[in-house]
């Protein structure tokens, strides 16, 4: 066994090959409720009735999102069954239990695969030589990577792939193309906004911070034009649901005044950056302890966790000395999925067994609700703990590479 995994990780075209045929052997047999939200929403989408389709309340994305959803579907349609319509406003369990189940959950999770696999081809992309292959290698076999996006069908792989763009083109010194690329990604989805403070910083003249922000703005207002006074979509898809849970932690310091534990932890990791000597690569450092805090102090959504995944491979292989905090953040997330209610774990596999999904949160009957979500505060609060310590490592680095180059 490790000499054909060594054999392996030299060979790029069998790293690609393994990816695929992992892929398509989870594709057909998992399925989640956002996957079929998702799909149902992005079908009705038009830019002549833009309005009326931002009531939906589950219209929670920007209108390039909805574009690309729906040249998904359109691309996919010729692959698809006449009862693939029918699918769409079926019912999970129904959904699930339908003959053409797992043509549909193939073909129509398939542009997501191809950007994923796109994605992890530009990620090796940020190293050279073995370590590139090691890169794509730790991508493509992934659990946490498999589970979000091939099972998961996580509609973030989308603004990740313009998102590492920006971080490549960053790299290899395009500031504008990649000033547009982190443009397109926060027209897709708002959480890349928390890098641009960050971007700038390692800009060295204000005549070239306005040109990167003209290319940042140029995309993201180009496709706002059509819902710039639909206040429905600034409740739902900015402002509202989701989008707050990062501000629901608070420290209350008197009468109707709190601090944020997100925004003070990100505000002081933006000062020490502001105070730092610009070293080579920095951005990536920039990049990820940016989202941290967001990670460490909100209730996150377990699919976001795909925003900061990239960055953690990237440290994974160049900072193996802290592999041990490394292994306790994906044995917490792991276990966080795991405690989950059953349409977030077991019950993806509801194409197999439709009547996984009749089952709600069966763990809370064997050991109650309080003692469940105390089991989760503690995993949580370990996750913190790593993804803290991690931050604290690439702070090190950053610090000692800093000290040699002055040296």
């Amino acid at each position: 066994m490790v000499m054909i995994f060594e054999r392996l990780r030299h060979d790029t075209i069998n790293i690609f090959l393994l990816g695929i045929i992992l892929r398509l052997v989870i594709i057909p047999f998992t399925f989640n409720w956002d996957l079929s939200a998702n799909t149902k929403v992005a079908s009705s989408f038009s830019f002549s009735s833009i309005r009326e389709f931002y009531r939906e309340p589950l219209a929670a994305y920007p209108p390039l999102m909805y574009t690309l959803l729906k040249s998904f579907l359109t691309f996919s349609s010729p692959l698809l069954n006449q009862y693939f319509n029918s699918w769409m406003h079926m019912g999970d369990i129904s959904g699930s239990a339908s003959p053409y189940i797992y043509r549909i959950l193939s073909v129509v999770k398939l542009p997501y695969i191809i950007l994923e696999l796109l994605s992890a081809f530009i990620f090796s992309k940020f190293f050279t030589g073995q370590k590139a292959r090691d890169a794509l290698l730790l991508w493509m076999v992934n659990p946490i990577m498999l589970f979000l996006v091939a099972g998961w069908t996580n509609v973030d792989v989308i603004p990740l792939f313009a998102l590492l763009l920006f971080l490549l083109f960053k790299m290899r010194g395009k500031d504008y193309l990649s000033s547009f690329c982190l443009g397109l990604s926060v027209s897709l989805k708002l959480f890349p906004v928390f890098l641009l403070p960050f971007l700038f910083i390692t800009i060295n003249s204000w005549k070239k911070r306005i040109l990167a922000a003209l290319f940042i703005l140029l995309p993201v207002i180009t496709t706002h034009l059509p819902i710039l006074t639909t206040p429905q979509y600034f409740s739902h898809a900015i402002t509202g649901g989701y989008s707050r849970k990062i501000m629901f932690s608070l420290i209350p310091i008197g009468d109707n005044r709190s601090l944020l534990p997100f925004a003070l932890g990100y505000f002081l990791l933006f000062l020490y950056f502001l105070n730092q000597k610009k070293i080579s690569h920095s951005l990536m450092a920039y990049s990820f302890t940016a989202l941290i805090p967001l990670f460490a102090f909100s209730s996150f959504n377990l699919q976001w966790f795909l925003w900061i995944l990239p960055f953690i491979f990237y440290y994974q292989l160049t900072l193996p000395q802290l592999r041990t905090p490394f292994k306790f953040l994906y044995l917490s997330f792991t276990s966080l999925v795991l405690l989950s209610q059953m349409s977030l774990n077991f019950g993806m596999l509801s194409p197999i067994e439709p009547t996984l999904l009749t089952y709600d949160w069966p763990l809370k009957e064997f050991i109650g609700n309080d003692n469940l979500f105390l089991m989760m505060n503690i995993l949580h609060t370990l996750l913190t703990s790593s993804l803290l310590w991690i931050g604290y490592g690439v702070l090190k680095s950053m610090e000692k590479e800093k000290t040699n180059a002055q040296i």
